[in-house]
């Protein structure tokens, strides 16, 4: 169960940021790439980073803003962050609770905006500068314009012009990997092929192509069950073992239903199918496995069986 911590300051309440001792001269923005109601506090966000792999002894972040636009306390201000590697001294950083654009909300941006005019003004004898995890990362993170949202001027200090208006389009997604590795807040191709594979050997997670949190440990799990290197994401070493592993699933057949239907629709539609992924393995689907089996001579019965997923893994990993 979530622990709900109390907020330093309430979304709406005057907040009056005391500046550390240590130099400070930029505030990074992230966001905890999840949209679930029981992540929405600072304490989850400490138990994912003191759990990693190798272990922090705190939360990265300074500050954690929910949904409701309540700004808790993380790491004290006074030590330096652990939020974006090899641009942590000097900085602040703040987290938003949030993964999909769309659904970060008004009261976030409002809270955000007060305590980055808070931090600004505590330094009247220098220009602090805000920036987003991503421009020191191959992250999407933040996903939301937070150039928009804090009115920032090209070289990243606030210039009064804020607007935290909800959010109307999605951000563009980084270019992928040569590696094919995958990362927190990558979209696209490689995550709906790596969360249906996930979900085809028993996660339970949403195939909605954002590698989010459940998704990135629901792939942790699998790593550390067949002893991988966690931090390499979808390196070459963790295809092989997923395409090994399916070895072991259950096929897949007419009338069967739900999410394991809905992962194989979405790999079959990925390698050129025609379907449409609603968790129902009717005629359509029964057609499509049919017709990618006789394209790799495999045992043409319109059955998904391990040797059927493991090819459309193979061939959709690369």
């Amino acid at each position: 169960m979530m622990n709900v911590t109390t907020p330093t300051w309430n979304h709406g309440a005057t907040i009056s940021f005391q500046p550390p001792s240590r130099n400070v001269h930029t505030v990074f923005v992230h966001c905890s790439a999840s949209d679930r109601a029981n992540h929405d506090d600072v304490s989850v966000m400490r138990q994912w980073h003191v759990n990693r792999n190798p272990p922090w002894n705190d939360v990265g972040y300074h500050y954690f803003i929910t949904k409701a636009g309540h700004i808790q306390t993380g790491r004290p201000v006074a030590n330096i962050p652990a939020a974006q590697a090899g641009h942590n001294t000097g900085t602040i950083a703040i987290c938003l609770h949030g993964l999909k654009e769309e659904l970060f909300t008004q009261k976030q941006f409002e809270s955000l905006v007060a305590l980055c005019q808070s931090i600004d003004a505590a330094y009247p004898n220098q220009r602090i500068r805000f920036r987003g995890h991503r421009e020191v990362s191959t992250k999407a993170c933040p996903v939301f314009k937070y150039k928009v949202v804090l009115g920032l001027d090209a070289s990243g200090h606030m210039t009064g012009g804020s607007n935290t208006a909800p959010p109307t389009s999605a951000p563009v997604a980084p270019p992928p990997r040569a590696d094919k590795s995958t990362q927190i807040l990558d979209n696209g191709k490689p995550v709906l092929i790596l969360q249906s594979l996930l979900v085809l050997l028993g996660a339970d997670l949403q195939i909605d192509g954002i590698m989010g949190q459940m998704t990135a440990q629901a792939l942790k799990a699998f790593q550390q069950q067949h002893s991988l290197l966690t931090e390499n994401g979808l390196d070459a070493k963790t295809r092989n073992a997923l395409i090994k592993a399916l070895d072991r699933v259950t096929s897949l057949k007419k009338p069967d239903k739900g999410q394991k239907v809905k992962a194989l629709q979405q790999l079959l539609k990925l390698a050129g199918a025609k379907l449409t992924v609603d968790g129902d393995f009717g005629n359509k689907t029964h057609a499509a496995v049919e017709q990618f089996q006789t394209r790799k001579q495999l045992t043409v019965d319109g059955v998904a069986d391990a040797k059927t997923q493991q090819a459309l893994a193979r061939e959709l990993l690369g």
